[in-house]
This record gives C-alpha cells, structure tokens and sequence, in this order.
C-alpha cells in the first residue's frame, strides 16, 4: 500500500513538474496559431479545425484502454512488491528453509503476467499514433487541395497564405 501511495505521488509530482508548462506551452501555441489561421484565411482555418474533434475522439479512446492496462499492471507490480518486501523481511527463514527458488519464481510469474500486459500495449499505441497523423496529414492534403483551388479562382492573393 505505501508503494503504491508512493509510486502515484511521484507521478503526480512529475505531471505537475515537468507536463504542466509543456500543456500550457501547447495550448497557448495552439490558441495563437487558430488566431493567426482565421485571420489569414478563415475558410481554410475552418476546415483544417475540423480535425480535432476527430483526433480527440479516438486518441482519447486509445488513452483510457492503455489506462486500463496500466492500472492493471500497476496492480500486479504492487503484488510483486508486496512479495519482495516480504521476502526481504523474512531473509533468514527463506535462506533456512531453501525457500529462495520457489520465491524467485514467484516474482518471476508477477513479472511476466506484467510483461504480458505490457505487450498488450503496442497495438493501442500504433492505434493512437496512427490515428493521429493520418488527422494531421489528411487535414494537410485537404487543406493545400482546397488551398490550391482557391488559388487558382483568384480568391487568394498568393500562396503564402496557403501555407500560414
């Protein structure tokens, strides 16, 4: 239980530390960069702001499996703990009674249903990855393709706002 109480406050001091000035940084990049978008072109702002939803949605889904599996994990790393801590204490009684290999075994199976769970992982990760910048280069291509047509009529000055 203390591990475990010990283990979330070191991830939450991480968040706090490190994540927190990347997530304001982010969001106030993303705000100024739509600002910046809807000024120069706000038909082709409006359809690359399209994508977020979408990306939202299904990286959001991906994030709360992986969480999921993490919990899971989380719990079978406790347990092994548990074990070790056990085991540590009692060091006399398990060298007296050869009791060493079965106990290694012991953490070894903790440590493979761990792994095991963790191998679980990778499709959810190759799936939010995935799911990402397909958003991100589909929005590219439809914008320089709307971009470009617009070009083309007249209703843009030069290609540079395409870009911005």
């Amino acid at each position: 239980m203390s591990s475990q109480a010990t283990t979330n406050g070191n991830i939450i001091q991480q968040g706090i530390c490190e994540k927190l000035g990347l997530g304001v940084q982010a969001a106030s990049t993303c705000v100024a960069a739509i600002v910046i978008a809807i000024i120069a072109q706000w038909k082709l702002a409006l359809i690359t702001i399209t994508i977020a939803p979408v990306m939202v949605v299904g990286i959001g889904f991906a994030i709360g499996v992986d969480a999921q599996i993490e919990f899971k994990i989380m719990k079978i790393y406790s347990a092994a703990n548990s074990l070790a801590e056990d085991v540590i204490g009692s060091v006399r009684n398990v060298h007296a009674f050869w009791m060493r290999p079965r106990l290694v075994q012991k953490y070894d199976n903790y440590l493979t249903q761990a792994r095991k769970l963790g191998d679980k992982k990778s499709p959810v990760w190759g799936l939010i990855y995935s799911t990402e910048f397909f958003m991100i280069f589909s929005g590219y291509a439809l914008c320089f393709w709307r971009g470009v047509h617009m070009y083309a009529d007249g209703e843009i000055k030069g290609p540079g706002t395409v870009i911005t």
